[in-house]
């Protein structure tokens, strides 16, 4: 297990060399060592020690604080053997996976393994991270065949599929022209030269070259883009650029440019024209979008018509409360009541809903059985 300087003691454990009562020690939590340290000693001995000691260490890893782990993953390197351990005991800890997930040293092969067993606020947070999934396909692929991963996640990672798929094209391409005789290049040039020569008179030749000359214009203006990837491309736009985009660039860049940590950007789409109802249905369920987004969708009377837009936002916890109990008296008594056992919303968010369900199906119940 590879790490940082080490204590002497953890590094006697490390290398099998410890006696029993000192690993009994660290399975305990006793052991006089820096916590970062603990933590790799306890993970080796689950691992390694005997059968009492551990599951003694693999009993204390499960049952460690979250917020006692969060700050020895993302403060300071962990070894990777440390990450992949916590990723199969501690899958359903959205806070500690999610400092696992934004930590470089986990390796794609955790990251795959926790794709396919996560819960879906885990899943989540696997899609944030868009930039470790442009470079590990085959964790693209496992996220896409859990049938865990929410919708909204599920249009996210469609985006960055077809970034792959767009680079993966580029690099064919690549491959085929490099693959292609030398004489072909030479060939062609001659050929088309004394076609754009034979023009039977000055006024033709003048008005077809200026064709020509936008055209190659417009060729030279596309290849830029052509030779980044969307995320890259956007990510490299200065503010005001991206709130341009935002106004009249296409569905795939709305929905890159409705996660921007900028204001000024993310509600930049919302006031687009092009913005169709189905979109804002999936931002209204997004819990990556400032929530100033999420806001502005819960008080415009156009989309609170919606039925699914205000489902969505009922059950985005990141949505206005204030806002999504004026909603709860629409949805319908199923809605209601999913929502009212749905732990991912706020307290007072599932508390009315349960109060809602219970007052209408009572109602229901007692209407037919008068007493005369």
């Amino acid at each position: 297990m590879s790490t940082a300087v080490l204590h002497p003691l953890t590094e006697r454990i490390l290398a099998g060399q410890a006696p029993e009562p000192l690993c009994r020690a660290a399975a305990r939590g006793a052991l006089p060592v820096p916590p970062e340290d603990l933590l790799c000693a306890r993970v080796w001995l689950a691992e390694n020690a005997s059968e009492g000691i551990a599951s003694a260490c693999h009993d204390a890893l499960r049952d460690q604080p979250a917020g006692e782990i969060v700050p020895l993953l993302s403060d300071r390197p962990c070894p990777a053997e440390v990450l992949a351990f916590l990723a199969r005991v501690r899958t359903d800890d959205e806070s500690l996976m999610t400092a696992l997930i934004q930590n470089p040293a986990a390796s794609d092969a955790t990251l795959a393994e926790l794709a396919a067993s996560a819960p879906a606020a885990v899943l989540e947070r696997l899609v944030d991270n868009q930039q470790r999934l442009l470079s590990a396909p085959e964790l693209v692929r496992a996220l896409e065949i859990n049938p865990a991963l929410p919708a909204a996640a599920r249009v996210r990672l469609r985006d960055i599929l077809e970034e792959i798929e767009r680079r993966e094209r580029k690099e064919r391409a690549a491959a085929l022209a490099a693959s292609l005789p030398a004489e072909t290049a030479v060939e062609t040039p001659t050929e088309v030269v004394p076609a754009v020569d034979t023009a039977p008179e000055p006024a033709a030749a003048e008005s077809t070259a200026e064709p020509d000359t936008g055209t190659a214009e417009a060729e030279v203006e596309e290849e830029p883009g052509a030779g980044q990837d969307l995320l890259t491309r956007i990510l490299s736009m200065s503010v005001p650029e991206k709130t341009k985009l935002a106004w009249k660039g296409n569905r795939e860049e709305r929905a890159i440019l409705v996660r921007d940590t900028s204001k000024l950007v993310s509600l930049s789409v919302l006031k687009s024209p092009k913005l169709t109802e189905g979109e804002v249905e999936t931002i209204a369920g997004m819990r990556n979008v400032v929530d100033d987004v999420l806001r502005v969708i819960a008080e415009s009377r156009d989309w609170a018509k919606s039925y699914a837009i205000i489902h969505a936002l009922c059950k985005n916890p990141k949505a206005p409360v204030r806002k999504i109990l004026t909603f709860m008296s629409r949805l319908s008594n199923r809605d209601l009541r999913l929502l009212g056992t749905d732990r991912n919303v706020p307290e007072v968010v599932r508390t009315t809903a349960r109060r809602f369900y219970v007052a209408r199906t009572d109602t229901k119940t007692k209407r037919p059985g008068k007493k005369k």
